[in-house]
């Protein structure tokens, strides 16, 4: 057996007396039900060739204009921006 874990009940008799010398943590209650998870900001966006060439981006960026294969020459595509280049060259 590479590991045996301890009982419930061992574990609780023997961190117990260490929790007592610790004493009380100094930070507020952690209540993972009222937490909310911060909302990324600053996605990285793929753009991709026909050749299959790929890089990725800020939508900052890629909003001023897509960029050029290094490959092929072509113009990238990315899904977010799809709708928004067609009918302009």
């Amino acid at each position: 057996m590479p590991h045996a874990l301890p009982s419930e009940d061992t574990l609780r008799k023997t961190i117990r007396p260490i929790l007592k010398r610790a004493g009380k943590l100094p930070h507020g209650s952690l209540d993972t039900m009222t937490t909310t998870r911060k909302k990324q900001t600053t996605r990285l966006l793929k753009a991709e060739c026909v050749c299959g060439y790929t890089v990725r981006g800020t939508s900052k960026w890629f909003a001023l204009g897509l960029p050029f294969c290094g490959v092929c020459n072509e113009r990238m595509v990315c899904e977010e921006f799809e709708d928004e280049g067609e009918g302009e060259e």
